[in-house]
């Protein structure tokens, strides 16, 4: 062995597994493993599975494979051990160095030094990917943390049948809130402190037992509770003792289809998309997400992004979904939106246009 091949297989603490003697270096190629046939040189090495990354053998096989493809003789030797020193943890500058003294004597080629360099450079790389995998802290799940919604200030433009159900179909399978949140003057709570109000302009659904007959019939959906009473009114307002909670003052809808399905009733009732922007000036579409999180009530939103609406004009309506009692017997909500979707499909699901929106 020369006096450089000696200094450079001394260069670090090379691992057991990875010392090659130059004296007895096979004249046969070494095998290669089937997942490396495709390494080649310029391509950073595979990263192994964390659990396995302790074990060099990975990182090695590609570079030999690389080695097998671009070098021959004392080149593809030294570069067998440049690999093991840099495994090793031998630095790049000293690696630079003792090539630039084998490039001096002779024993390489500039291209043999720059496939070297190359080949050195893609195991430093797959080294460093290691331990970033080691090294990185595993992703803490928060099982308090509600998915992020996903929300249009836009409003579809509905004016039949056919709009309708494509509407109703395209929130099925993206539950999209609709509408925006606005402040809307100020109100005293319970307790006799002035609070903000918001106000949800948009799309909203909400669960009624009523038919589309009665609905019509009564001039729209109406609140249980008399607003024309103080205590009532604050209730709808989410500024009564329960905080958010509104009772049977006002007609509670949803800005997400999913959230109104706890209320489905009978199959005699309907789903009913709401229109706030269509409500008369004298009503409002209380927001109880924005007026129970900007008033600090609470730190999170237990109202599922209720809407509360004083009073629900026919003119209010887009329309109206019919489903099936079986869809309303399944527990799971998921499992709800795909009953009511695939209903379409059988006929169980329909919707009807209210002629009455708009006007």
């Amino acid at each position: 062995m020369s006096d450089l091949l000696k200094q450079i297989n001394n260069l670090g603490p090379i691992l057991n597994d990875d010392k090659i003697d130059l004296n007895n270096v096979k004249k046969n190629e070494p095998p290669v493993q089937k997942n490396l046939e495709n390494a080649k040189l310029g391509d950073a090495p595979h990263t192994q599975k964390k659990e396995e990354v302790h074990q060099p053998l990975d990182l090695k096989a590609q570079a030999e494979k690389v080695i097998v493809d671009n070098l021959k003789g004392q080149a593809s030797d030294l570069a067998r051990i440049t690999s093991s020193a840099i495994r090793a943890g031998v630095p790049m500058e000293d690696i630079e160095y003792n090539l630039k003294i084998a490039l001096k004597d002779k024993v390489v080629t500039e291209d043999d030094v720059s496939k070297i360099l190359e080949i050195a450079n893609m195991v430093k790389n797959g080294i460093d990917k290691q331990k970033q995998e080691i090294n990185k802290e595993p992703e803490v799940k928060d099982e308090n943390k509600l998915p992020e919604i996903k929300v249009s200030k836009e409003l579809p433009q509905i004016k039949n049948k056919e709009e309708l159900e494509n509407f109703v179909k395209a929130q099925l399978n993206d539950d999209i809130v609709h509408g925006e949140t606005v402040k809307k003057g100020q109100a005293l709570d319970d307790q006799g402190v002035t609070r903000d109000l918001y106000e949800f302009k948009g799309i909203c659904f909400r669960s009624d037992k009523n038919d589309p007959n009665t609905v019509v019939k009564e001039g729209g959906i109406k609140s249980v509770m008399d607003l024309s009473k103080p205590e009532n009114m604050q209730e709808a307002m989410g500024l009564a003792k329960g905080k958010g909670a509104t009772g049977k003052s006002g007609c509670s809808s949803a800005q997400q289809f999913r959230n109104c399905m706890n209320y489905l009733g009978q199959s005699s009732g309907r789903i009913y998309i709401i229109d706030t922007t269509k409500l008369s000036e004298k009503d409002h579409a209380y927001s109880m997400k924005d007026i129970i999180l900007e008033n600090k009530f609470k730190d999170h939103d237990e109202s599922a992004g209720e809407v509360n609406i004083t009073d629900v004009p026919n003119k209010a309506i887009i329309g109206w979904i019919k489903i099936t009692e079986a869809m309303i017997d399944t527990k799971d909500n998921d499992a709800k939106i795909k009953k009511i979707f695939n209903g379409f499909e059988t006929g169980e699901t329909t919707v009807e246009f209210n002629e009455l929106y708009g006007k």
